[in-house]
């Protein structure tokens, strides 16, 4: 459908950001393997819904993941990384790679803060916090009628 001698697809741009706060534990860990999905997405489409679905697992998991503080950052890179390879049908030797600064081909690190200092700046200060057009969103609509609304 034309408008403005563009499609709809090509004027809209969904974004999503997904804001680590490195205290709580466990998330970080879970955050890094994020660049390494984006990678396979960027590298081969049919891979792009394993993003959400991703992101979607790791919510059905936060009770373990934020609740078992005995757990130390190893314990769960080994655990988390073997349930994400067998979930998602993934290497899990090569997610474990993704933790190491000298095996890393992916700059998880660097790549997982800028994530995190991005939405930071935006004003993102809680979950969920919503955008659209470049501006914060305070009523963040909660049925498809609310957000034709908008």
């Amino acid at each position: 459908m034309p408008f403005l001698d563009k499609t709809v697809r090509e004027l809209v741009q969904v974004t999503y950001s997904v804001v680590v706060l490195p205290y709580h534990h466990g998330v970080w860990e879970v955050t890094k393997i994020l660049p390494y999905i984006q990678d396979l997405c960027r590298t081969n489409d049919t891979y792009c819904d394993l993003y959400l679905d991703y992101q979607w697992f790791c919510l059905l998991n936060r009770n373990w993941l934020l609740g078992d503080k005995a757990r130390s950052s190893d314990n769960i890179i080994q655990t988390w990384t073997a349930t994400v390879a067998a979930r998602f049908f993934l290497d899990r030797d090569y997610l474990r790679t993704l933790f190491k600064s000298t095996t890393d081909n992916h700059n998880s690190e660097m790549r997982a803060r800028t994530m995190f200092k991005y939405a930071a700046h935006r004003g993102v200060s809680g979950s969920p916090t919503y955008f659209m057009n470049e501006v914060m969103v305070d009523n963040i609509p909660e049925t498809s009628q609310d957000w034709w609304k908008l």
